[in-house]
């Protein structure tokens, strides 16, 4: 893993405002990644996942990253559901409702940073999303910082998004082969059983069994 990629990302997006983070699945940009940044901002980051599994399993992670419960720091909202508090800075939900906030605000007063994550799963609500935070942040929101967040390289993305691009590459681990030697005997038959025949023998008219599990 790329070491300080976390600050590297935070310091371009708050220099660029606009951001294509890549890495792999699970170096953390959607529960290290908004915390690190939550840090480096006066205002609420708003996190938006696809579906509503991942926001409430993303938003428990980041509540448990910093050790409090959901609710507090870190809360989430999707449709019919939520749980969130007056000190709640960090707020993941669906993309579903990126579009009903904007029309109740559309500034987007008090949201320092939004930040859309799987952005690599094209569909309607993701690109309409950030078509219209795009096109606030270049009418009256010029401060707001965007981040697309995803694990998959996509050159639309760049292009749609016209920002900076961090690629935070996963660690190598060498790999060893093994392969069993096939008996000389028979170099195409399955090989043979791994646990022992169970001996039996007759002494002095007595028959003895020796068994898994078994007795005398």
């Amino acid at each position: 893993m790329k070491p300080g990629w976390l600050d590297e990302a935070v310091a371009l997006l708050l220099r660029r405002g606009r951001l294509l983070l890549k890495a792999y699945p699970g170096a953390g940009k959607s529960t290290l990644f908004p915390l690190r940044l939550l840090s480096a901002l006066p205002g609420k980051v708003l996190l938006f996942e696809p579906r509503r599994v991942a926001a409430r399993a993303v938003a428990a992670r980041l509540a448990e990253n910093l050790g409090e419960p959901l609710g507090k720091t870190v809360g989430y909202r999707v449709r019919l559901e939520g749980e969130e508090g007056p000190k709640t800075r960090l707020l993941v939900m669906t993309e579903g409702l990126l579009a009903r906030r904007l029309l109740e605000d559309p500034t987007l007063e008090g949201i320092s940073a939004v930040l859309l994550d799987e952005a690599h799963e094209r569909h309607l609500e993701g690109d309409l999303a950030l078509a219209l935070l795009l096109r606030l942040q270049e009418t009256l929101r010029p401060d707001l910082k965007i981040a697309l967040l995803t694990a998959t390289p996509d050159p639309d993305l760049e292009g749609a998004l016209g920002g900076a691009v961090l690629e935070v590459e996963g660690e190598g681990h060498p790999v060893e082969v093994f392969h069993l030697k096939r008996p000389p005997e028979a170099p195409w038959s399955p090989s043979p059983p791994t646990t022992p025949e169970a001996p039996s023998w007759r002494e002095k008219g007595t028959f003895w069994s020796s068994s898994r599990g078994g007795g005398r």
